[in-house]
């Protein structure tokens, strides 16, 4: 059985409903509560907006999994991820920036999202970083007094794929670690944390998940896929096999 099939089992139900019920149904990086419908905190940026911004360079951050990019123009720097892995942004292809916004009195930095608690701090949490497009924002009145940029929330994207980002928040549970012949339901308490689906997708880019062998004693780090970002799923093909990814086959990881 497959996560996509294992995720559909009323075991699977059950212990979801226990974890956000004990979690208070909000999302323990953001803030985010379950009652906010179809309301969200992200902002496209089109490619009208970024015409000027001729120059891309691709780094690297050791804390990150998945590439960075610095998009700049004269003294003007955006940092933000994409997912691009070939180190190339191709001039016929319309990209777009997604910008998650966050509560300012509930974010964490760094979440710790992996049971080890290693989660190191990443050069994203720097404020100053894309103080640019903080007061770009800020001047067009983007932003509510609330909100602010989510710091590790800024993605360089094709335009034809944002629906894995702007579609409406949603709180899924978060494993902190796998265990092996252990269902994904049977886990102790403290191995599970409730994340709207945007800091799911934050905390795999900048955690390992820990998989424990038999004994509970050694562990691997999987590999997390870099079709679907350790999701198992994508969302702009859910009309065909609920979008299970074919790279990993709905796991997530490669080993």
């Amino acid at each position: 059985m497959n996560y996509t099939e294992l995720i559909q089992t009323s075991d699977w139900k059950n212990k979801r409903s226990e974890v956000l019920i004990r979690d208070g149904k909000e999302c323990k990086r953001c803030g985010i509560k379950h009652n906010f419908g179809n309301t969200t905190h992200l902002l496209r940026i089109q490619k009208e907006t970024l015409q000027d911004f001729q120059e891309f360079e691709f780094l690297k951050e050791d804390n990150i999994n998945v590439n960075v990019l610095k998009i700049s123009r004269w003294n003007e720097k955006i940092f933000c991820k994409t997912y691009l892995n070939n180190g190339i942004v191709n001039s016929n292809i319309d990209y777009c920036l997604i910008i998650n916004f966050v509560n300012i009195k509930k974010i964490k930095y760094p979440f710790q999202g992996s049971i080890l608690g290693h989660t190191k701090t990443n050069f994203f949490h720097n404020k100053d970083l894309n103080s640019f497009l903080s007061n770009l924002l800020r001047k067009n009145q983007t932003t509510k007094p609330e909100m602010e940029i989510d710091l590790e929330g800024i993605w360089f994207i094709p335009i034809n794929e944002e629906l894995e980002f702007t579609k409406s928040q949603t709180l899924e549970v978060h494993h902190k670690c796998y265990r092996e012949n252990t269902e994904i339901w049977n886990q102790v308490d403290n191995e599970y944390v409730t994340l709207c689906n945007i800091c799911h997708r934050i905390v795999h880019e900048s955690t390992q998940i820990p998989f424990y062998d038999i004994n509970g004693i050694d562990y691997k780090f999987r590999k997390r896929c870099e079709r679907c970002n350790g999701l198992r799923y994508l969302k702009c093909y859910n009309h065909y096999k609920d979008g299970i990814c074919f790279k990993c086959n709905g796991q997530g990881y490669t080993e």
